[in-house]
């Protein structure tokens, strides 16, 4: 049936037969240079017309055209009703909140502000002290030091890890508008080869979206010297649907210069402190989220989508755990995207895998008048096919290469198979001995090229490319099924290894369906499956697979096996009600079952009763008696019935921690008082959470309630002196987010400290008595009077509620302290203000105050 197509697909359509016969003309001048700009592409890039240019520059457009490459009009057509993401992309798609260049100005400070941020963050990645790197023990002590750095675009000084040991290095950098102006031809002769430009970014602030002001210039200018481009967009992205509306605003943005990137499009996503980014607290798994949809959104338009992270915020062992923090790291290689990671010091200390390393903040490169970043790419080869007896390989271009010599080696570095080639790709089917490859084995792939000297003689290179490569893996031979109803609704499927997989792949089949579904990927030979449908039938089945660099090679798929789900969970299971001896909990019945079990355990897992079964469906709750205050349990509920054979079995049961209600608080008393505060404190209550304290509001004759504390004590502050405070308090407990009260305690009346009276006379009427007068405390109910001798030694003590009092019984020729409090009593507790003091002796009949 034939399709219509539109306007614009017809004028695509035309467009591409107008470059076909342009390339047979020869008409293009461009295309020579365009191929030079990419003799350093990365190995994944998807971009066929990218591929196309990067072969070598001894191929005539003759060698390019093959039969698939012959396309009638119709099948022009067809091909332009069929562009990518990319290609549908209208003006009318770009998202709502694009700051247009009429606006930029508007938003130039606000760039400004994101830009010193990033750059201060990188300045303290330059400064950190250790490595952090706590999956590599010996390399705890290694230190960054900034004076270390390299900062020169050869990379003299870096040290490669491992990974990259048979890698070719290629240097380059990555510019935005904080770069100013560029001498693009200085920057080639200063010996870049490539560089990556800031096409735009979201802003950490309003979260608009902004085309990077220079983005145009540079990648006109990078394009005209021969460099080759990558694209990299600073991203404050916090949603999906963000991460999608910054994809189509990136590919709208380099759409027209698409034949210009052979480098990845990188998504860069970094915190700045009080950003939108930083706001939002994103879960790791919403992070990752985020990240992928902008990368998978770049892969289905047809570029390579790649990451840019720093070590820390990327690779974080912080807390001796891979992918701890901030995203799912290892799910990004899973896909194979194309990883660029930031770490300024002389090595990355990585053995996680990744592309790109950018070694330097603070580079410096002719014909830029600022710092720049600097980069190394690392050029390596891919595995693009396998089978039980085959593999096929593409490589990079290396720089001037009239052809290449590849061959194959065995683990112990044993050479199998060599030849020659113009191309860059090779399938290996037979050794040199005629023997094929091995399933199930790696072999290691090298790659070196050569040049032709003046009379045409091969001049050949060092090996500067290699990879491992491998068949696919040996068969599964047994597969086994074992249903468990503690695992819910499925079984544990387990398998013996396939000799060469590094992971497998499970699908599952509901019977009375006839297509398989996929369930779930693993590196381990058992799965436990669980969360179908309850009460059916399945059949289950295992593939493995090799993964090399982000691509699967499958093998035989393995026998299959069945089992059948057992009843549903019953949940959600609810709190329905407590109190200090009793639990109520209550639950919704499943479909297709027979009865329930209800189970009920302590804290330590010991079972407090026998089960109860009930078969009653009207029944949605239970309680229990008898129980201890403030105590949790562990309420278990499961289904029993009938699976899709017949046999009796029994669901994943449901579980919910409760908590009874704690005793009445006891024993409150005062710890402290002031003249403005008062402390209470009182007995633990066994179980409880904490404590909510009340005080009485005598005006309105009604308890206000005024703090909840976890500890038992209370401390209550600006209230007015020489007054009495009365406070209640209860216990409580919290399980399932329900607040479960104690009994509040008995009032308790205190008060706070009367103030010392303002004036003391002491008069002496005989050599053997003295009366005492004092200014009077409002609020007190009584003072204290205490003498002392001249040594400070305590020798009467009196009460009165008066503001006088007569002292007998005093020794002649003795001198005396005389102390006054004022003192507030409220129940059986007394509490005392401060203290006036006086002094006088009888012989002088002399009154002071002291």
């Amino acid at each position: 049936m034939k399709r219509s197509i539109s306007a614009n697909q017809y004028k695509k359509a035309l467009a591409l037969l107008l470059l076909l016969s342009l390339l047979i003309s020869g008409l293009l001048p461009d295309a020579q240079v365009a191929a030079d700009s990419m003799d350093h592409r990365p190995m994944t890039t998807n971009l066929a017309y990218a591929d196309r240019l990067n072969e070598s520059n001894e191929m005539t457009i003759a060698d390019e055209m093959t039969a698939e490459d012959e396309m009638t009009a119709e099948d022009l057509m067809t091909a332009a009703d069929e562009m990518t993401v990319e290609d549908e992309l209208t003006d009318t798609d770009q998202p709502e909140d694009v700051v247009s260049p009429e606006e930029y100005a508007r938003y130039e400070e606000e760039d400004r502000k994101d830009y010193l941020a990033v750059k201060k963050i990188r300045a303290a990645r330059a400064k950190a002290n250790k490595t952090g790197n706590t999956a590599a023990s010996s390399l705890q002590s290694v230190e960054w030091a900034d004076k270390k750095l390299v900062n020169s675009i050869d990379g003299k000084g870096l040290t490669h890890e491992s990974q990259h040991s048979a890698s070719a290095k290629i240097f380059g950098i990555d510019v935005s508008k904080w770069n100013g102006d560029i001498d693009w031809k200085k920057v080639k002769n200063a010996g870049v080869s490539f560089v990556i430009i800031r096409v735009g970014n979201r802003f950490s602030a309003s979260g608009k979206l902004a085309v990077d002001p220079y983005f145009e210039s540079y990648i006109k200018g990078a394009h005209s010297v021969g460099l080759p481009v990558g694209i990299y967009y600073f991203s404050q992205d916090i949603s999906t649907a963000e991460a999608k509306a910054s994809a189509q605003f990136v590919l709208k943005q380099i759409k027209k210069y698409a034949s210009y990137i052979s480098y990845p499009i990188f998504y860069d996503m970094e915190m700045i402190d009080g950003g939108r980014l930083d706001k939002a607290n994103l879960s790791k798994k919403k992070r990752t989220d985020i990240w992928c949809t902008f990368c998978d959104a770049v892969k289905a338009a047809g570029y390579i989508p790649g990451v840019y992270a720093s070590y820390y915020s990327y690779y974080d062992y912080n807390d001796n755990a891979v992918d701890s923090a901030h995203v799912s790291t290892s799910l990004f290689e899973k896909k194979g995207y194309y990883i660029w990671l930031a770490r300024y010091n002389t090595r990355t200390y990585s053995s996680r895998p990744y592309s790109m390393w950018q070694y330097s903040s603070t580079g410096k490169v002719d014909g830029i008048n600022s710092y720049v970043d600097l980069n190394v790419a690392y050029v390596r080869a891919e595995q693009t096919q396998a089978t039980a007896s085959s593999f096929s390989v593409k490589w990079d271009k290396l720089d001037k290469a009239k052809g290449y010599y590849y061959a194959v080696f065995d683990k112990k570095g044993n050479k199998l198979y060599g030849a020659h080639t113009t191309g860059r790709t090779a399938t290996i089917t037979k050794f040199s001995d005629k023997s094929a490859p091995k399933t199930g084995q790696q072999y290691i792939f090298k790659v070196k090229k050569y040049t032709l000297d003046a009379s045409g003689k091969k001049v050949y290179g060092k090996y500067v490319i290699s990879a491992p490569v491998y068949t696919t893996p040996c068969d599964i031979k047994t597969i086994a099924c074992k249903a468990n109803s503690e695992t819910g609704n499925g079984a544990t499927i387990t398998w013996s290894a396939a000799k060469g997989a590094t992971g497998y792949e499970i699908y599952y089949k509901e019977e009375g369906r006839a297509t398989y579904k996929k369930l779930a990927m693993t590196d381990s030979t058992s799965y436990v499956i669980h969360e179908l449908s309850p009460q059916k039938k399945y059949t289950v089945k295992v593939i493995p697979f090799v993964n090399v660099t982000g691509n699967d090679f499958y093998g035989n798929e393995s026998g299959t096996v069945t089992f059948c789900t057992s009843v549903a969970t019953v949940t959600p299971l609810k709190q329905m009600s407590t109190s200090k001896n009793r639990i109520c909990i209550g639950w919704t019945w499943p479909k297709n079952v027979l009865g329930l079990q209800v189970f009920l355990y302590n804290a330590d897992g010991k079972q407090v009763t026998e089960p109860v079964t009930i078969e009653d469906q009207t029944i949605q709750s239970y309680a229990y008696s008898g129980l201890t205050p403030g105590a949790k349990y562990i309420c278990k509920v499961r289904a029993y019935g009938m699976n899709a054979e017949g046999t009796l079995v029994y669901g994943r049961p449901g579980r919910i921690e409760v908590k009874t209600r704690p005793e009445q608080t006891t024993g409150l008393k005062r710890k402290a008082s002031t003249a403005n505060s008062t402390t209470i404190v009182w007995k633990p209550v066994a179980g409880a959470d904490g404590y909510r304290v009340y005080q009485w509001n005598a005006s309105k004759k009604s308890w206000k309630y005024v703090k909840t504390t976890t500890q038992p004590s209370y401390s209550a502050k600006k209230l007015k002196i020489a007054t009495k405070y009365k406070y209640r308090v209860r216990a409580f407990v919290k399980s399932n987010g329900i607040y479960g009260f104690g009994t509040y305690s008995d009032a308790y009346e205190t008060a706070t400290k009367a103030p010392k009276p303002k004036s003391l006379k002491i008069k002496f009427k005989s050599a053997t008595s003295a009366t005492l007068k004092w200014s009077k405390v409002t609020g007190a109910t009584g003072y204290r009077i205490l003498i002392y001798d001249r040594a400070g030694k305590l020798v009467d003590t009196r009460l009165t509620k008066k503001t006088s009092c007569k002292v007998t019984g005093l020794k002649r020729g003795k001198t005396y302290r005389f102390r006054v409090q004022a003192y507030i009593t409220t129940g059986s507790t007394t509490v005392f203000g401060s203290s006036l003091w006086g002094r006088g002796s009888a012989d002088s009949r002399v009154s002071q105050k002291v």
